[in-house]
Order: structure tokens, then C-alpha cells, then sequence
């Protein structure tokens, strides 16, 4: 635990600098009330191989007190699309993977393997992948890069969760992360603690945007089409929301999706781009995108995007649409 205090380094980019923080009956890692300290290149949760669960009890990382501008993890010294190494954390088999409460703010959680082994590819379980709740805001769970992302999946709850006790947790971006295999219906992201298998975890859409709650729930945006062909994909759409407001849409493919409803709203597993688009006039606030990424996805996969305003509320993902 380090309280009200600031400046501390946890790990490091180099093998030696690692640390196996595991097995413990409380949090692995905990900041009460702590600034400016800096987790990176550890095990959280596993045995030395990474391969094996010793998960911490309550959470792998937890934030709490009012801590600011921590950081867990980061892209550098990493090697993209391969294990977890240099600055990534492995968080796997605890609580949650990473826990913000407390009013927590400015928080910083990059490049990590949140849910699987060092390799990335097998599952080992976390409660929730990242949760935010207590009015914990301005957090950054990802970044404007897929190296900046981090890898959230096969959580047995949602992957990310920003929760809804009072006060509200808002300005929480989640962007670019590789979301998916997460339990509760396989809901990606959540916003407003509905998450489970009965309703899939959504948040209806209203019109305008007028409501709040957590990341003042941002609606997602609506795909109508995803059509591919051997060098690129064209995804069409709408976004409704705030009137006469820019707003950055990160769309995602993904191998498998649940096709039964309500649960047809996807996770990310695969970020492919952004654009940015600005809401129409208060009476017509509507939006309609259409954008071609020079990449090829084929038949069979499926689309999803989020939302994310400029006070950066991310949206939970969208309904997938299959790539056509």
C-alpha cells in the first residue's frame, strides 16, 4: 500500500526490475490518497511464468483515496502483437484486474494484459477487467493508439465497468483497447452497472443525449453496414447525440458476436481506426458517417464502435453489424 505518497516506481521496462505481487488477501498493488507513482512491468495475480492463477483477493491494482496521475503500465519497450513485456503489467486472476474508486482521478492505465497469460492468447480470469466507480473521473483506460491500448478479455464480468454510485464517475476514455471474451453476455464495456446476462448490460440510446449517469452515458453510435472487399472496409452509420458537438468514433472487428437480443452488442477486439464527426443542429442532432479504412476484413467478422465526446465520456459499443 502506498498512501499520500508520491513519486514511487513499481517495476520496470527490464526483466529484473519485475516483481510477482500475487497471492495476497487484499490488493496487490494499493494507492490511498498517492500521486505521480508508476507501476510497470510486473506480475499481478500469477505465478513467475505468467501462465498459472495466484490471484490477489480483493484486486490486482486498486486506486483509491483521491489519487491522481498514477500510471500502470505504458507501450514502450513493448513488442507489438506479442507477449507482455517491457512496460506492460500482467493483471490476471484477481477481484477486479484494476479497481478506481474514491474519487481517483487523472489516472493512466496503458499497454497492459488485463484477463490472459504473458502471451496474450489464454484466459486467466479476473472478476471485472477495469472498474470505475465513487466519482472517479478523467481517468484513461487506453489511449489514441493500438500501443497505447491495453488487452482486456475473458474477464467473468464486463471488461471495463464504469459503475454508477453516486457521484457519477465521468471523463473516463477508454480508447483503442482490445476488448473481448468477457463474461456477463460478453459485454465489452458498461456504463451504469447494468451489465448481466439478462439484459446484456446496455444502455439505451435517447435522443439528444439529455441523460446522465456514468460517462454521463454517452449514447453509441448505430452501424447500418460494414462492406468489405480485398483491400479495404466501408462502415456507414449514425451517431445521435449532443447537438452541434465533434465527437471521435473508434471502430473495432471482431471474430464471434452474440447475435440474440438484447445481447447483440459487441466488445473490441481488433481497434481499426477513428474518425471524427460533428452532430447536427438541436432540432435534427443526428450525424450520418461513411468511411473507408485500407485495411481487409473478411466476410464473417464483425463491426462495432464507440462514441467518445470532447469531455472524453466513452460510449459503450455499439450493435455489431457483420462484415458483408
Amino acid at each position: 500500500t502506498v498512501t499520500a505518497s508520491d513519486g514511487n516506481i513499481v517495476g520496470g521496462v527490464g526483466l529484473r526490475d519485475r516483481n510477482i505481487i500475487s497471492g495476497n488477501n487484499e490488493s496487490g498493488v494499493r494507492f490511498y490518497g498517492a500521486t505521480n507513482n508508476d507501476v510497470s512491468g510486473n506480475f499481478i495475480g500469477t505465478d513467475a511464468s505468467g501462465t498459472a492463477d495466484l490471484g490477489n483477493v480483493y484486486a490486482g491494482v486498486e486506486i483509491t483515496g483521491q489519487s491522481t496521475g498514477n500510471t500502470i503500465g505504458g507501450p514502450e519497450e513493448t513488442t507489438p502483437g506479442g507477449p507482455c513485456t517491457g512496460r506492460c503489467n500482467l493483471i490476471a486472476g484477481n477481484g477486479p484486474g484494476i479497481r478506481i474508486l474514491g474519487g481517483s482521478t487523472g489516472n493512466l492505465v496503458q499497454g497492459n494484459f488485463i484477463g490472459t497469460d504473458w502471451t496474450g492468447n489464454a484466459g486467466i480470469p479476473n472478476g471485472h477487467g477495469v472498474l470505475i466507480t465513487g466519482g472517479s473521473s478523467a481517468n484513461t483506460i487506453g489511449g489514441g493508439t493500438s500501443s497505447e491500448g491495453n488487452v482486456i478479455a475473458f474477464s467473468v464480468g464486463v471488461g471495463v465497468w464504469v459503475g454508477a454510485s453516486l457521484p457519477n464517475s465521468t471523463s473516463n476514455a477508454i480508447l483503442s483497447n482490445s476488448i473481448f471474451s468477457n463474461g456477463m453476455g460478453g459485454v465489452g464495456i458498461d456504463l451504469d452497472d447494468d451489465g448481466n446476462p439478462l439484459t446484456g448490460g446496455v444502455t439505451p440510446n435517447d435522443a439528444g443525449d439529455a441523460d446522465t449517469g456514468a460517462n454521463n452515458l454517452q449514447n453509441f453510435p448505430v452501424l447500418t453496414s460494414a462492406t468489405g472487399d480485398a483491400n479495404s472496409i466501408t462502415i456507414s452509420g449514425t451517431l445521435n447525440s449532443t447537438a452541434g458537438t465533434p465527437f471521435r468514433i473508434q471502430f473495432f472487428s471482431n471474430s464471434a458476436c452474440n447475435d440474440v437480443a438484447p445481447r447483440d452488442f459487441g466488445e473490441g477486439a481488433s481497434f481499426l481506426g477513428e474518425i471524427e464527426v460533428t452532430t447536427g443542429s438541436p432540432t435534427d442532432p443526428d450525424v450520418t458517417f461513411a468511411h473507408t479504412f485500407q485495411i481487409a476484413i473478411p466476410p464473417g467478422q464483425f463491426i462495432t464502435a464507440t462514441a467518445t465526446d470532447p469531455g472524453d465520456n466513452t460510449s459503450e459499443f455499439s450493435r455489431c453489424v457483420a462484415v458483408g
